[in-house]
C-alpha cells in the first residue's frame, strides 16, 4: 500500500490529480477515483474490471452513483 500526503489541502481535485500522477507514473492499468466518503458495493470494482478486460477499445468505465439518505434513487 502507498500513502500520499500533499503538503497542504487540494481539495478533492487536486487529491485525485496527485494520485493518478503515480498511476501514470508506475503504469497502472487502471485508477479508481473515490471520494473518502464513498461505499463501493463488494463486486462493482470486479464488474468493471472484468468489463474492461472483455472490451478493451472502452477508454473509461463507472458505476452507478446512489443517494445514502434515498438508495432507490439515482444521482
Amino acid at each position: 500500500m502507498t500513502l500520499l500526503q500533499n503538503a497542504e489541502n487540494l481539495r478533492g481535485s487536486g487529491g485525485f490529480n496527485t494520485g493518478l500522477r503515480l498511476v501514470l507514473e508506475k503504469g497502472y492499468s487502471y485508477a479508481m477515483c473515490l471520494d473518502d466518503d464513498a461505499m463501493v458495493d463488494e463486486q462493482a470494482i470486479a464488474e468493471l474490471y472484468t468489463y474492461l478486460e472483455q472490451h478493451p477499445d472502452t477508454g473509461m468505465a463507472g458505476a452507478r452513483v446512489y443517494h445514502t439518505q434515498m438508495p432507490e434513487y439515482v444521482q
